[in-house]
């Protein structure tokens, strides 16, 4: 046997007696996984604390308790339909910006928010698509106020996104550290801004009515803010007929009832074109300087409200 071969048997003899649950190189890269392990799970657990924590801070408002325990309360079956209908189904590919659903007290409307809330959230898990709801209470007005409504949506983008949590954590930083509180502007335009980055956001909001101006207190609202088609909320109330919500509008001094849209139609304009007689009658007042559409005179706008309301009783004869 040369000296070579005497080496190899002298190795693989020693060979058998190797635990490589004690070698060397188990116990360095051991030590390391398992530290790996523990140093993840500690960063993690440190961002989702630190991600909480910034939610909270924004606002104690939370509603996702909420919808959990709406959807799942719900019989079942119920609210499916809504999905079949040609309306929701533009609404949710993008093709209609806003989805009003009126109906009378009791009607299910909630329950029917908390499915849509549910079908959105599990079917578009997308990072660039967010989904954010509100349920609104009149019996929670000191807690949902306006600052708190759109705190609670830009709450929930920081929960489900990682970018919007990192920007939103950058840029009040100082806030936090020096415990200011922030204003509605504040909350207001960083929600406008990070809903930006994002190819499409849904909001759902349930019961908007039940969000009413309490005594000697007056809301800071965007009344005049407008969508991606330069309509404003009394143009969308208008369309709609939502008497109450044109009432409220039209009682705010700083309401524009004048307020165009991208093809020069205004809220009047609206209410007259969807025959909604109701709503025209609140806004066509003598002492109302309300006009109609920016290319008609007052005389041709009054000829073709009345030509529109002629049409409108005849229908309902």
């Amino acid at each position: 046997m040369s000296a070579q071969q005497g080496d190899v048997h002298n190795m693989m003899a020693h060979a058998s007696s190797v635990d490589a649950r004690h070698s060397v190189f188990s116990e360095v890269h051991g030590q390391q996984i398992n530290g790996n392990h523990a140093i993840v799970n500690h960063y993690s657990k440190d961002i989702a604390q630190v991600r909480q924590e910034l939610a909270d801070w924004l606002t104690p408002l939370d509603f996702r308790q909420k919808q959990n325990d709406i959807y799942g309360n719900r019989q079942e079956g119920t609210g499916g339909w809504v999905f079949d209908n040609k309306i929701y189904k533009d609404w949710e590919r993008g093709d209609a910006k806003t989805l009003w659903c009126p109906g009378i007290p009791g009607a299910g409307k909630t329950v029917i928010a908390s499915h849509i809330v549910n079908h959105l959230a599990s079917t578009l898990k997308s990072p660039s698509i967010a989904v954010a709801y509100i349920y609104c209470d009149y019996k929670d007005q000191s807690s949902q106020t306006v600052f708190d409504l759109e705190a609670s949506l830009l709450k929930q983008l920081v929960q489900d996104s990682s970018p919007t949590f990192e920007r939103v954590k950058s840029r009040y930083q100082c806030h936090r550290e020096q415990r200011f509180r922030l204003t509605v502007k504040d909350v207001h335009d960083t929600l406008v801004s990070e809903i930006k980055t994002f190819s499409q956001v849904f909001i759902i909001v349930d019961a908007l009515d039940e969000v009413t101006e309490e005594r000697k207190k007056r809301y800071d609202v965007e009344t005049n803010l407008k969508d991606e088609e330069g309509r404003t909320a009394l143009s969308i109330a208008a369309m709609y007929e939502r008497t109450t919500f044109v009432k409220l509008l039209l009682a705010r001094n700083n309401v524009e009832v004048n307020s165009k849209d991208e093809d020069g139609r205004t809220p009047l304009w609206f209410a007259v074109f969807h025959g909604n007689i109701e709503t025209v009658k609140l806004m066509w007042r003598p002492n109302r300087k309300i006009k109609g559409a920016g290319h008609h005179s007052r005389a041709q706008w009054s000829m073709e409200m009345q030509r529109s309301l002629s049409c409108c009783l005849v229908g309902m004869m």
